[in-house]
């Protein structure tokens, strides 16, 4: 049955089915039957399975076209998932997703506990389309994947969305200074398509430059 290919903890909304050929009404009634679980208006996962934040972030690049999201994980949760967790500041946890200027959250995925807090940015003139900015990241425990940020975008994303006046603060830069394992070759190629002067000027700047990219 079509609902078998729902991946195990994920989301999946009526423009899924669609895709999939289904109409919502067959949605519905498998809901109804208990096969399926309604999570919010027009989203559903299978039964029984645990649901995170990256369950509603699948269900968002479902939606993307040819392979390019929407909405994808960015800055420090980009960050957190390639293993820079301890390099991170303390504090409540909030995931950071970065979107096109056309993308918003679904009110079922900001209204759902297990999604916990998340902050949408908008691009901030780092393109979707710049060379070396994604990498797949499977969840531990699921049966999908999810498109993030690269280490090095993901950087420069944090710096897009910090405000003008911790830019350069003490707790920014020894964060940066322990990435030492990053590409200088493609943070380089990123900083030459990023639009956003300040942004260019933050992440090519020192002391953050020499942090950055000291790394072969």
């Amino acid at each position: 049955m079509f609902w078998q290919q729902i991946p195990h903890g994920a989301v999946v909304t009526t423009a899924w089915f669609a895709a999939h050929d289904v109409i919502p009404d067959r949605a519905r009634k498998l809901a109804n039957s208990g096969w399926l679980k309604r999570v919010g208006h027009g989203a559903y996962c299978r039964t029984g399975g645990a649901l995170t934040w990256e369950s509603g972030v699948f269900a968002l690049q479902a939606l993307g076209e040819q392979g390019k999201s929407l909405i994808w994980p960015c800055g420090q949760t980009a960050l957190a998932l390639h293993g820079f967790a301890h390099y991170l500041p303390m504090g409540k946890r909030t995931t950071h997703l970065y979107g096109k200027e056309v993308a918003r959250l679904p009110r079922w995925l900001n209204d759902a506990e297990w999604a916990g807090r998340m902050l949408l940015h908008s691009e901030k003139g780092l393109p979707a389309q710049l060379p070396g900015s994604f990498t797949d990241y499977a969840p531990d425990g699921r049966a999908f994947s999810l498109q993030v940020s690269t280490p090095e975008r993901a950087v420069l994303e944090w710096i897009a969305v910090t405000p003008n006046e911790l830019l350069f603060s003490s707790e920014l830069v020894d964060t940066f200074g322990g990435l030492n394992t990053l590409s200088p070759r493609r943070l380089q190629a990123l900083l030459e398509g990023c639009r956003s002067v300040r942004t260019k000027r933050a992440g090519t700047g020192s002391p953050r430059r020499a942090c950055l990219v000291r790394s072969p």
